[in-house]
């Protein structure tokens, strides 16, 4: 679904770029996106995820002439943009999209190629994102095959994560290929809690 352009109001790189959102859309932070355009003939995807999104009044330039637009006096349109960062281009084109190409929001094949699903040997149910998609993890990058370390960090006491720490475990247990071999070794620094995680 096609949700906005590329915007060339802010500078635009292969890394990253900013997008207009068109009317009766919305994008949020986190939604995985992709841009198309025409590079030396070649079509190329710049897929990314989104990690700005702000609102702005176009045509008033201070406090007073915001006022005087809410109250009819001034002519403003509000801008709805969206930051994005990139996650992969296909082909590996690194030369920017073109301002006014148009942006889709990731789905099916598209989504997987933005988050290089496509690419992973074995992947494991890592969460949601807020578009309800299921997200993976690459397990090869914690089995110890290429990688053997998950962080999960905060303030103590809130935000769950030890109930994160927890699913992630449950998750590769019951996915994993070698989920026979598997062993989880939890350090309980949490008091009584987790002496019941098995139930």
């Amino acid at each position: 679904m096609r949700v906005g352009i590329v915007l060339g109001t802010k500078p635009v790189s292969p890394l990253e770029f900013w997008i207009g959102i068109e009317e009766g859309h919305v994008v949020q932070l986190d939604d995985v996106v992709f841009a198309e355009s025409d590079i030396g003939g070649q079509r190329v995807k710049f897929y990314g995820v989104v990690s700005e999104v702000n609102k702005l009044l176009e045509g008033a330039d201070i406090v007073y002439e915001a006022h005087m637009a809410n109250k009819g006096l001034l002519v403003v349109n509000i801008a709805y943009i969206a930051k994005v960062n990139t996650t992969r281009i296909e082909p590996e084109v690194f030369a920017p999209p073109t301002p006014g190409d148009p942006v889709y929001l990731a789905k099916g094949k598209d989504f997987e190629k933005a988050l290089y699903y496509d690419q992973m040997k074995e992947r494991v149910p890592a969460g949601l994102n807020r578009g309800g998609n299921v997200v993976y993890i690459n397990y090869n990058f914690i089995n110890g095959v290429e990688g053997a370390h998950v962080s999960i960090s905060g303030m103590s006491g809130v935000a769950t994560k030890t109930s994160y720490a927890l699913f992630l475990l449950y998750s590769i247990l019951s996915t994993a290929k070698d989920r026979d071999k598997v062993h989880g070794i939890v350090f309980n620094v949490k008091g009584k809690d987790l002496l019941w995680i098995d139930k």
